[in-house]
């Protein structure tokens, strides 16, 4: 009978962490987009310049945080043409802004000097420009 009574429990056990796990990415699918849409929700993953050979070290270096995205964006900066370098810059100027608001006003500066007024990040520039100027 304690057997029975164990198989049981388990059973209900793992029914109740399923229902829960599925509860739980229901609800985190709501408040965050998958994977997948966010490439295209994400303004500069779409935009040319960038080879693909830098993508897994840009997404690694994205994922640690500014400080690391800066020294990333100084070792292969270089590499990448714009509109997509002004793209990703501006994504370090937010992801800074927090820390260091003098960093993040002068590489905003420095991306808005250069980005002529056609291209396809010159709207982000507008939407972030009272902030950081």
């Amino acid at each position: 009978m304690r057997q029975f009574l164990g198989i049981v429990l388990i059973c209900m056990a793992v029914l109740a962490g399923r229902g829960f796990y599925r509860h739980f990415t229901h609800f985190m699918g709501e408040q965050l987009p998958p994977a997948q849409s966010q490439a295209t929700n994400n303004p500069g993953a779409v935009l040319p310049g960038m080879p693909a050979s830098l993508e897994s070290s840009f997404a690694a270096a994205e994922a640690q945080g500014p400080k690391t995205l800066r020294r990333w964006l100084d070792y292969y900066g270089m590499n990448i043409a714009d509109p997509r370098r002004a793209a990703i810059e501006l994504d370090y100027v937010v992801m800074v802004s927090g820390q260091d608001m003098a960093e993040a006003r002068r590489v905003f500066a420095a991306v808005k000097a250069r980005t002529p007024t056609n291209s396809p990040v010159h709207a982000r520039i507008k939407r972030l420009e009272q902030a950081y100027e």
